[in-house]
């Protein structure tokens, strides 16, 4: 049954500092089901006998519901669905671990001796109610209609006698959505089967019965989140932008673009999980970095899956998840993130961002990656290393590096990986988050901020173009994973350790708006615009840039929306000086900033629409 060590199914308890974090696999006994007998909730039962005329009788008893039919010569056939386990007065007690097959009954068949008037079908009405975790309001009740053949044979004085069978089970099983509190999670039925010692999983289509005296069959299920692994489903994957600079003069929350979901504080799933994105201040490095942070579903805690170990380092960051098929403008669920540090500036001779020991090569180019899978609850951290691609007659890093124009060559430049994996998120990664921020700290500042990398992630050149040549050079690394010759991170687009067809098209040929421009070319990348217009030639879509003076979310309507925008921004520098934040110009959002907002409201009292 797995480990002793009792808890919730959406929490496992970690002692160090004596916080609650929650987890997303569990081995521990988590799940309760109670199958209960009587009026409320309903009882386990064969139900609609076909067909009708048929010779039959259902009888319930405390572990077990059994339904007899034929005309009896010696005996009846008998099909018996028992939930076997502990019975004890308010039902069975059945304990199975988060994720792992367990039995929720048995399906019993004898076959007896009779000479007609068996049924050719019935429905097996399973009813159940899940106990832990406390949440769950309603009993479980699935209706798997089964059919039944009765084989015959010639009795001695020529009748046509009942003597085996074979139950036929539905051709495909139900899953079960569940909500405990705020967390979603599914009851999934595998079938009819059976699990072996080694935990293989067995169904079968059916059984037969002609000299065996009995058959059985568990009916399989499986606890599970309410979101797909990252191996059954097909990752969209969107980058996050406008996280600005990160410093003394710029903490605080950021509202970026979450790419096709738009400007806000704080991204949050259909499964309750969150992202945010802060330059954040500590009692261990009061300057500021730049951290991501991630909460699942029903959790009051922040977790890093993000941070900036460098001083003056420029970052991208990007999310993946399942679609968005309510169209309610949240991912369905969020899957992963992949946050990358690039360190241009003073870092370079100073200890590696992961083991934070002495770096054993100088005047590279630092590129620090933190993956992390929100299915698994583990992130990786890596750490690559390339010669500088600084350009015929260039020998200094400009300051301006985080605009795009200097990049790491992706051929014959990558001097090392390193890769550290990381426990389950949780009070250990934030131990060493802590650690790295107070290496940072050892570190005397540039005076140069933390900023956002605005160069093309498809851009392998560095010419500020995507185009064939870069297409050719991404094209050498595809086949490639971590620690091989030719590997090279930014063509690993989604961080999964190998490069492949879906790096291909994540660079090169994603549409993420729908216009008919592919996003290595599209100039407005959240709105489509198969024109791409631009009528101030700044290279940004007149379409992604809004005329409406307030408009911040670029919808054609200044509301509550972007009045929360300047909100998340308060006591903050402007990022420009064409903020549109920065409605009185003077280069700081506050809260004159958002008064002056709201007279520009274009709806009712500011509302949404």
């Amino acid at each position: 049954m797995g480990s002793s060590t009792a808890c919730t199914l959406v929490c496992v308890l970690m002692t160090s500092l004596g916080v609650l974090f929650p987890a997303r696999a569990v081995s521990a006994a988590d799940v309760e089901i109670v199958v209960r007998y009587g009026e409320n909730p309903p009882v386990s039962e064969f139900n609609n006998v076909q067909p009708a005329d048929a010779v039959a009788s259902v009888v319930a008893e405390p572990s077990a519901t059994r339904l007899l039919y034929g005309e009896v010569v010696a005996a009846p056939f008998r099909l018996t669905f028992a939930t076997g386990g502990l019975i004890v007065e308010q039902g069975v007690h059945i304990e199975a671990d988060f994720r792992q097959v367990f039995s929720l009954g048995r399906l019993i068949f004898v076959p007896g001796l009779t000479r007609g008037g068996e049924p050719t079908g019935v429905d097996l009405r399973v009813a159940a109610t899940l106990t832990k975790p406390a949440g769950f309001d309603e009993p479980v009740i699935v209706t798997l209609p089964l059919a039944i053949e009765t084989f015959r044979t010639e009795s001695g004085s020529g009748e046509l006698w009942g003597t085996g069978g074979q139950i036929t089970f539905p051709p495909t099983f139900p899953t079960i959505e569940l909500t405990a509190g705020e967390a979603r999670f599914k009851l999934r039925l595998l079938g009819f089967g059976s699990v072996d010692a080694a935990g293989t999983v067995t169904t079968m289509p059916g059984f037969v019965l002609v000299d065996e005296p009995v058959a059985t069959a568990e009916l399989l299920a499986v606890i599970e989140p309410a979101c797909p692994d990252r191996e059954d489903v097909t990752p969209i994957r969107e980058a996050i932008t406008s996280i600005g600079r990160c410093g003394p003069d710029f903490l605080g929350p950021k509202t970026p673009q979450w790419g096709r979901f738009g400007v806000r504080p704080i991204l949050e799933a259909d499964s309750g999980d969150t992202l945010e994105v802060e330059c954040s201040e500590s009692h261990i490095f009061s300057d500021g970095a730049f951290q991501m942070f991630y909460s699942p579903a029903g959790s009051p805690f922040r977790l890093r899956v993000g941070l900036c170990p460098f001083d003056g380092g420029c970052n991208s960051a990007w999310f993946t998840h399942t679609g968005d098929q309510d169209n309610n403008g949240k991912p369905d669920c969020l899957l992963g993130t992949r946050w990358v540090s690039k360190d241009y500036h003073t870092n370079d001779k100073l200890p590696n961002p992961w083991t934070l020991e002495l770096d054993v090569f100088e005047d590279k180019l630092d590129w620090a990656v933190i993956v992390y899978d929100v299915t698994s609850n583990f992130l990786d951290k890596r750490d690559f290393k390339f010669d500088y691609n600084l350009g015929p007659g260039v020998t200094t890093v400009p300051f301006d590096v985080c605009s795009g124009s200097t990049i790491a060559k992706p051929e014959a430049g990558q001097v090392d990986i390193m890769s550290v994996t990381d426990p389950p998120l949780g009070p250990e990664t934030e131990a060493f988050f802590d650690e790295v921020l107070a290496a940072l700290a050892q570190i005397p500042p540039s005076g140069v901020p933390m900023s956002e990398g605005r160069s093309r992630e498809c851009d392998f050149d560095g010419d500020g173009r995507c185009d064939g040549a870069d297409l050719q050079l991404f094209e050498t690394a595809v086949g490639t994973c971590l620690f091989e010759v030719g590997y090279h991170p930014q063509a690993d687009s989604d961080g999964s350790g190998c490069v492949d067809a879906q790096d291909r098209f994540h660079l090169f040929q994603a549409d993420g708006d729908g216009d008919g421009i592919p996003d290595t070319a599209d100039n407005c990348l959240t709105v489509a615009n198969p024109g791409q217009a631009d009528g101030n030639g700044d290279g940004v879509g007149d379409a992604c840039t809004s005329t409406v003076v307030g408009d911040l979310d670029n919808d054609g309507d200044v509301d509550l929306d972007d009045l929360n925008i300047v909100l998340a921004g308060r006591n903050t520098v402007a990022m420009a000086p064409d903020d549109p934040r920065d409605l009185d110009e003077d280069d700081r959002i506050t809260v004159l900033d958002a008064r002056k907002l709201m007279l520009l409201c274009t709806r009712v009292r500011c509302a949404t629409q």
